[in-house]
């Protein structure tokens, strides 16, 4: 069995959707789906969110326990 595993996210006119094929416990494999919808009240929200997603499903964004991990930061700039 490999290590590698994927996802395919699309942009559409109300957000992000990512597919990727999860192994089930009894070997079988299933096409699975997860929808990060626009939020209209906040323009950068569901970015952000998919920025959240992409770093926890591959595994890499850490925990605060970690001596390094990767972060996510909205910065404002001051007018």
């Amino acid at each position: 069995m490999s290590n590698d595993w994927s996802v395919t996210i699309s942009s559409g006119r109300n957000g992000y959707k990512m597919e990727w094929d999860d192994v089930l416990d009894d070997g079988s494999t299933a096409h699975v789906f997860e929808v990060i919808e626009d939020d209209f009240l906040d323009d950068l929200k569901h970015h952000e969110k998919l920025l959240f997603w992409v770093a926890d499903f591959f595994g890499f964004s850490g925990s605060k326990h970690d001596h390094e991990r990767i972060k996510v930061v909205r910065e404002k700039r001051e007018s």
